[in-house]
């Protein structure tokens, strides 16, 4: 039940406490029944634009930049109180691919001014917000980062490595539910600009990942690619790639799982079984792995196997 405060004649006032008193009610709210606090809260939803910072191997940003502020202010001359039941659900999506899209959900966990909230109870004072925080997921809905959409690049330079997307427009949605017995606030909608910032370390090129003894080997319709590799580095894994030997045009065929960093010798293989006679070229690229990013590297010299 949700309850505010009441303004009327002092006579009114004086029966409606009278008959209160005689009917010896219990209740934990101390002002009369109110169920449509909507007519009374004035939100407003502020996307946080500006430069995503992802520190080094973290997958949370830093800073206040990609959350969402939301503020629900109490435009009613007395209190509002009820039974809290704080939800938000925020929906957003790439302007230009409005299917690449993102869910982020708050609850009470996500209030900055905790005060308000008395066990069950959500107080809201005249002119006062309550004031929600939600954190950015950057994520869209099948787990991928948002930045693999923005034309991410890698900048090396003398005091840092950083990958830097370019500034992406969003839209965003807001539903929001602070009491138990009232309806839910009108939608809200926003857009907003973000561009990725993400600090990495690379590997310096003479120590990074080093491949040897690649091979090729047919058998029953068949080929079946080995190698092995003496260090790795930041190694999140390598994809397979394959070509017809006329007109060297690769394509990624498949994908074998790395070590990681490690300075222990390590043997891998993959089976082809989608080939046909012919001279094939097979490489392998090398995929790091910065924690949120995994990005291409190294690409070896082509394996020749020819399949009779």
């Amino acid at each position: 039940m949700i309850v505010r405060g009441l303004q009327m004649h002092k006579p009114l006032l004086f029966l409606l406490s009278f008959a209160l008193a005689l009917s010896a009610c219990s209740c934990d709210e101390s002002l009369p029944p109110r169920d449509d606090p909507p007519n009374f809260l004035q939100p407003t939803f502020s996307p946080l634009s500006g430069r995503v910072v992802f520190p080094e191997g973290d997958t949370v940003s830093a800073g206040l930049v990609g959350n969402f502020l939301i503020s629900i202010k109490n435009t009613y001359v007395e209190v509002l109180q009820g039974q809290e039941d704080i939800q938000v659900d925020i929906d957003m999506w790439l302007v230009n691919q409005p299917d690449k899209r993102g869910h982020i959900h708050g609850n009470r966990n996500n209030v900055l001014n905790y005060e308000l909230l008395d066990s069950a109870l959500l107080t809201l004072p005249p002119d006062s917000s309550v004031r929600i925080l939600i954190g950015g997921d950057h994520r869209t809905l099948d787990g991928t980062r948002f930045w693999n959409y923005g034309n991410m690049r890698l900048h090396l330079e003398p005091s840092q490595d950083y990958f830097l997307s370019d500034s992406m427009l969003f839209e965003a949605t807001a539903k929001i539910r602070l009491f138990n017995h009232a309806d839910s606030l009108p939608t809200l909608r926003a857009r907003f600009m973000l561009a990725y910032f993400v600090r990495v370390r690379f590997p310096n090129p003479s120590i990074d990942t080093e491949i040897e003894n690649m091979q090729g080997t047919v058998a029953n319709g068949s080929v079946l690619v080995q190698w092995e590799t003496v260090r790795e580095v930041k190694s999140y894994g390598f994809v397979v790639q394959k070509s017809i030997f006329e007109d060297p045009q690769y394509l990624p065929i498949g994908f074998v799982r790395g070590h990681g960093t490690t300075y222990l010798r390590n043997y891998y293989s993959y089976v082809d079984s989608t080939v046909s006679r012919g001279t094939w070229l097979y490489s392998l690229q090398v995929i790091l792995d910065f924690g949120v990013i995994q990005w291409p590297y190294i690409v070896t010299a082509p394996l020749v196997v020819v399949v009779p």
